[in-house]
């Protein structure tokens, strides 16, 4: 991990600045799907030994600032504030003064919290989710360098290796072809509005049936009506 924040701050480093920052002038960040796990034991850790690595923010429109990395540092230390310790009224941090959209924010996220053990699978699945949405987009404005991997790229951008992220994206595309089964095409679709305007009852049209939910007999006497059929 600390090699993913070295090269985050070596790619970065003009648009950088080391300074103390009030505790109650910082916010969590909206777009932080991460655990905060094991707070406590961190905020003791720190009262011991002291903040080893400053907490990375981003200076927003109103004069607060947002968390772009280190979050459970700050839980930590704002809990340690809260507790009496006025040591963590100011604290430590890496000002970001350029300014970010929310692909950008959400990039810098995942890069700090790369290689995280208490990271689930299912939250792993969602990060390389996330990052093969930015992956083709920025490729579809030419902004990858061609012949660059796609799960190359993703490895980079989250941190997994490349085996995990093929791992992952395979369950990703299978998750995609499920729900592409499921999902009625547009033919079927406008079939289903028109036979469900005709009948006035619930349908659903697929590529081998038609169901039509029926609640009564009069729903049976109608539908035998429209079809003509004599009763």
């Amino acid at each position: 991990m600390a090699d993913v924040i070295a090269e985050m701050l070596n790619d970065t480093s003009k648009d950088m600045r080391f300074k103390k920052i009030f505790i109650e002038d910082i916010d969590p960040c909206e777009y932080n799907m991460y655990p905060m796990q094991e707070i406590e034991q961190l905020a003791q850790n720190i009262k011991e030994c002291g903040l080893l690595h400053p907490i990375t923010l981003y200076r927003k429109d109103d004069g607060r600032y947002m968390i772009l990395s280190g979050e459970r540092r700050y839980r930590a230390m704002l809990l340690n504030y809260e507790h009496g310790d006025d040591r963590w009224e100011e604290i430590p941090a890496i000002i970001k003064s350029t300014e970010l959209n929310e692909r950008e924010i959400r990039r810098f996220l995942r890069r700090g919290n790369a290689n995280r053990e208490s990271l689930s699978k299912d939250l792993k699945i969602e990060i390389v989710k996330e990052s093969l949405g930015d992956y083709l987009l920025l490729k579809s404005e030419g902004n990858i360098q061609p012949g660059t991997l796609k799960r190359e790229w993703i490895s980079m951008d989250t941190g997994f290796s490349a085996r995990s992220v093929q791992d992952y994206l395979k369950i990703i595309e299978d998750n995609c072809l499920k729900k592409d089964k499921k999902k009625p095409s547009s033919h079927y679709e406008d079939l289903q509005k028109t036979i469900k305007s005709v009948l006035k009852l619930p349908v659903r049209v697929t590529d081998k049936q038609i169901s039509i939910k029926i609640k009564d007999e009069e729903d049976i006497s109608r539908i035998l009506d429209i079809l003509g059929i004599e009763q």
